[in-house]
């Protein structure tokens, strides 16, 4: 039985919410709900009631919660036989948009902890507005990168130093129809938005700023929602409909093997399509030469892309 998945579901009892479980144990929420369904499909039983109100353990759960309880204290218990030697692990958390999440971080990550093995660095997703205000809520160090149209980056980056963040340029994108090779339309330099009338959408279950407002000028007759990246680029793959990504992300991610796919860019005036990525930190004198050196690596990583 995987201890973790023990962690996971006493956590997420303790806090009656999956998302603020999430938060406290530095995961993404769907990677806890899966998670917490593993271990239900492990035990065999079900454990959670889940309901607007949050979530309840079943009867068996909540004998399964106060064993668990148990177990990871005894397990704890353990630690103070072994204490000579042992690395302080120093962790934070970096969040990050959806995007770069499923694309980069994990490469992120490695170039931290194999300049500083002591950082222990939790990823978590979210959406590019939750960010910004996650990272000044945040007592200890973090990190966030998230992006912000290509217009407004000077404004935000105002914005947020009153509130005594710092926001940095790392890169730019911009948006791009995504069309499987074989549609008639592959051939094309340029998509018009007469063009995206004859084309199917998928998008995600809660429309991005981009989805609100190149959506109207898709195909209206049908309209697919997914829940996750790589069913949508699935859809592409198949020829099924299109889809809408930053073109240099799109390629370092699941697109990037597949010889199937096409990304044409869109002729539609809107300064939305350009995309501005950046990094988010809490400015102030009590950043060590190491945290220093952590932004520096993130900022690297980026030019050499």
């Amino acid at each position: 039985m995987n201890l973790n998945h023990l962690a996971y579901f006493k956590e997420a009892v303790s806090c009656k919410s999956i998302n603020k479980a999430a938060k406290n144990l530095y995961i993404s929420q769907p990677a806890l709900t899966l998670a917490l369904r593993t271990f239900e499909n492990e035990i065999g039983v079900k454990l959670l009631i889940r309901s607007h109100a949050g979530i309840f353990p079943t009867e068996a759960g909540q004998q399964i919660y106060e064993d668990s309880c148990q177990i990871l204290q005894i397990i704890s218990n353990w630690s103070r036989y072994n204490t000579e030697g042992k690395m302080q692990y120093i962790k934070f958390q970096l969040f990050s948009s959806p995007f770069i999440y499923n694309t980069l971080i994990h490469n992120i990550i490695l170039d931290i902890v194999d300049t500083y093995p002591k950082f222990d660095v939790f990823p978590l997703e979210m959406n590019d507005d939750d960010i910004f205000q996650t990272i000044k809520e945040q007592p200890d160090f973090a990190i966030g990168i998230s992006s912000v149209p290509k217009n407004q980056f000077e404004i935000v980056k105002k914005n947020e130093k009153a509130f005594g963040l710092e926001v940095e340029y790392l890169f730019q994108d911009y948006f791009c129809v995504f069309i499987n090779i074989d549609h008639p339309m592959a051939s094309k330099k340029l998509l018009t938005p007469e063009d995206l009338q004859h084309l199917t959408l998928t998008g995600y279950v809660e429309d991005r700023q981009i989805d609100q407002l190149l959506k109207p000028l898709f195909n209206q007759n049908r309209y697919y929602r997914q829940t996750n990246q790589g069913t949508i680029m699935q859809m592409v793959k198949e020829n099924k409909s299109a889809a809408i990504f930053p073109k240099l992300l799109a390629q370092y991610g699941t697109f990037s093997d597949c010889k199937k796919v096409k990304a044409i860019p869109i002729k539609y005036k809107s300064d939305i399509l350009e995309l501005y990525y950046v990094l988010i930190y809490k400015s102030g004198k009590n950043l060590s030469d190491e945290k220093l050196q952590i932004l520096q690596i993130i900022k690297n990583f980026f030019i050499h892309l």
